[in-house]
């Protein structure tokens, strides 16, 4: 009996001995699969930005014990991507219209000119009452009014020619800012220095140095200015012509008293100014008169000599 139950408990002993091993066995090989996973997340979380969006965009790969690495994904803050600088485009454009009243034509510009938020710079007319009347229009047009004031304009009549060019300043404005930028800044400086110096010498320096960096910064901004006004408003020129019309002779009825009229009109006044002129002469003739009777002496002295010679007995 008693061997029985050594036999018994040296059994229990040895299936517990193995029990324990076995679940150390399962701990250690949790161990091990933990570790690699953490190696695993690890190695696959972003370290930059561009990292972090090309993990983003890849497929998720499964991973030790089934899970996906989404699962051990970190997850990333979403970064807005800055807006495009608009670009800064000076833009002008020349037409150059035929129609058929040049002055209702004119009118109608002026209300298109209007009612797309811009307005007229300048405007010069030729010979409106005759044969060819012209006007010239210079139009200042919102930029993003510009393609749609074209075909505006160009509806009021035959477009005969028409020139678009355009310039990109947005470098030029870039420029600009970030040296007005700059010049502040030293601006700024100077005057600091300027409250702490106590010598004449540095005084006046610094006095010198903040008026030319003042005046640069206004010319600057001025400049500034003109190129974005440039930008923001297209010029366009417009040309208006008339067509060709065929002209009769105007036929007065009064056109033989009108002509008599201004024939004797003329001979009046060209009677008038000979009297005017004989009036002068009378007048002056204390001046040239002594002039001429010595100028006729003179040219009878020298010739007197020669009758002589011509007379003399051989």
């Amino acid at each position: 009996m008693k061997k029985k139950l050594g036999w018994i408990a040296g059994l229990l002993l040895v299936l517990s001995a193995l029990g324990c091993g076995a679940g150390a066995a399962d701990s250690a090989s949790d161990r091990v699969d933990s570790g690699l996973a953490m190696k695993q997340a690890v190695a696959s979380s972003p370290r930059t930005l561009d990292d972090a969006k090309a993990a983003s965009d890849a497929p998720a790969t499964p991973i030790m014990g089934g899970a996906s690495a989404s699962a051990n994904k970190p997850r990333l803050a979403s970064f807005k991507q800055g807006e495009v600088t608009p670009r800064s485009i000076i833009r002008k454009a020349q037409l150059s219209i035929r129609v058929n009243d040049v002055e209702k034509a004119e009118k109608s510009l002026d209300k298109s000119i209007t009612a797309l938020g811009g307005y007229v710079d300048s405007a010069a007319s030729t010979d409106l009452t005759g044969e060819k009347p012209a006007i010239d229009v210079t139009a200042r047009i919102p930029v993003s009014n510009f393609d749609r004031a074209l075909d505006t304009f160009e509806a009021l009549g035959v477009r005969l020619s028409k020139t678009e060019n355009s310039e990109d300043v947005t470098g030029q404005i870039a420029d600009l800012d970030a040296r007005l930028k700059t010049m502040s800044a030293e601006e700024e400086t100077y005057r600091g220095l300027l409250k702490d110096a106590h010598k004449l010498d540095a005084v006046i320096s610094l006095t010198d140095k903040l008026t030319e960096v003042r005046g640069n910064i206004e010319s600057m901004t001025a400049q500034r200015k003109a190129v974005g006004s440039q930008a923001a408003l297209s010029t366009v020129t417009i040309h208006l012509e008339r067509e060709a019309v065929a002209v009769r002779p105007p036929t007065d009825p009064n056109w033989l008293a009108q002509t008599w009229g201004e024939s004797t009109t003329n001979l009046g006044g060209m009677l008038r100014g000979v009297a005017s002129s004989g009036i002068w002469l009378l007048v002056y003739c204390p001046l040239w008169l002594p002039f001429l009777l010595l100028l006729r002496f003179g040219i009878r002295y020298l010739r007197t000599p020669e009758k002589v010679s011509e007379h003399r007995p051989v």
